[in-house]
């Protein structure tokens, strides 16, 4: 309900742009030019620098390619070129962070499921899931106000690319982590490998499987050193 209201609120203050056409098609038409030039994956500043309009008409090969396609088939500027390359330099960056999300989502919702398994003493499963998000808001600002700043003043420079190292690497050993308590409660369990179907407790408490929660650590390294690295890669201009 407060959306609208929300929206009308934000208008003013958002700098408005008319509709374009579809940057996708620009891109794949872009990428195989400067691959057509290039003749091989690998390719070199020279190939996308003529790949650029102005680069295309200096040389006389924006008449040709023209002439081979339906008017107007060129409908990128030299600035959307640039764009392209430094999206397609970031991509091999982020390709990592899909295999993040869906490791970090199946290991929660196996976690939940363990936790309904073990011996609860009247304690929610679900309520374990809620550690994370918690202990996220808590690690924020000791990120930010006191382990970054420390590391700088100690003159140890916790770049980008090694946070997102530092993160997955967490993540890695708190997945194995739970993949060790789960082999645990499948030997403790009356049922085996059925223990999540079975009505007796294994004897473990979920508690255990707390420390395996706490992805805060890596996901403040990780994602949010992704989404700085992001920004720094396409801030706004000005």
């Amino acid at each position: 309900m407060l959306m609208p209201i929300c929206l009308l609120w934000a208008k003013p203050r958002i700098t408005m742009y008319p509709p374009g056409g579809s940057s996708v098609a620009d891109g794949i038409k872009v990428i195989r030019l400067v691959h057509k030039q290039a003749e091989h994956l690998k390719t070199t500043d020279a190939d996308w620098e003529a790949a650029k309009p102005t680069n295309l008409k200096s040389s006389s090969t924006y008449e040709a390619i023209a002439a081979q396609h339906k008017p107007n088939w060129i409908s990128w500027d030299d600035d959307f070129v640039d764009e392209l390359r430094t999206t397609l330099k970031a991509f091999w960056v982020f390709a990592f962070l899909p295999l993040w999300y869906m490791a970090d989502g199946g290991t929660n919702t196996i976690l939940t499921n363990m936790a309904g398994s073990m011996t609860t003493n009247g304690l929610p499963n679900d309520l374990l899931f809620n550690f994370n998000p918690i202990s996220t808001v808590i690690a924020i600002p000791i990120y930010n106000w006191v382990l970054y700043p420390g590391l700088r003043k100690r003159g140890i420079n916790f770049s980008l690319i090694q946070r997102m190292s530092c993160g997955y690497f967490i993540g890695a050993i708190l997945n194995a982590c739970a993949a060790i308590i789960q082999w645990q409660v499948y030997e403790t369990s009356p049922c085996g490998y059925r223990a999540t179907n079975c009505d007796v407790g294994t004897g473990v408490s979920p508690l255990v499987s707390k420390p395996s929660k706490r992805k805060s650590s890596a996901h403040c390294l990780s994602v949010f050193a992704n989404e700085t690295l992001l920004y720094s890669k396409f801030s706004p201009p000005g």
